[in-house]
């Protein structure tokens, strides 16, 4: 995700062309990480038009707002468990979480490692806990840092920095055991492509 210069003044003002520059710079992250919890995306795309419906009428207190993009992404995120709970009618949090839904990018595409690599790394993800698939997905695709998961998730920085190790060792585990005679450039461009930094 692209950091972008927010004019607070302006959008405080009611400066729509401010406005519009938020949702666009946003939308589309705030619609994956909906799609990841409610695995429907007219459902989160009402979630995220919401969140900024919100944001729009209370555009007055933006000043008191330290970190723009935490506060969109953590209003999505209880947003989502809000409609899981209702849905099921029991309570629903990221402890909770039966799965997490992640989405196929391009974004996995390295010279030494072949589609059918890529596919295994999405085939390994796909068995990784839900909370640990989330995190993974926040760093690895969506580019947070720890930091900023930790924010989001309320968790701590131990915790993401633990999920994330577990996730690349697990993916890894998958591969080569998979591809027995994976080449040592393989599991090396897999290990850079997946690095904990």
């Amino acid at each position: 995700m692209k950091y972008f210069n927010l004019n607070i003044d302006r959008l405080e003002k009611g400066s729509q062309a401010e406005f519009a520059h938020i949702v666009n710079h946003y939308s589309q992250d705030l619609f994956t990480f909906a799609t990841g919890f409610i695995k429907n995306r007219e459902q989160a795309e009402e979630i995220v038009s919401d969140v900024f419906i919100k944001l729009w009428e209370s555009r007055s207190r933006l000043i008191e707002i330290k970190d723009l993009k935490n506060y969109l992404f953590i209003a999505v995120r209880n947003s989502c468990l809000t409609f899981l709970n209702r849905k099921k009618k029991n309570e629903s949090s990221l402890d909770t979480l039966p799965d997490y839904y992640i989405e196929k990018y391009a974004a996995y595409s390295e010279e030494h490692i072949s589609s059918a690599i890529v596919d295994q790394i999405y085939e390994a993800i796909e068995y990784l806990p839900p909370k640990c698939k989330l995190v993974f997905s926040m760093a690895k695709i969506q580019g947070f840092k720890r930091k900023e998961i930790a924010s989001v998730l309320d968790i701590s920085e131990k915790t993401v920095e633990y999920h994330l190790k577990t996730a690349v060792a697990k993916i890894l585990d998958h591969i080569q055991l998979n591809n027995s005679g994976t080449s040592p450039n393989v599991i090396k461009a897999l290990s850079i492509l997946l690095s904990v930094c």
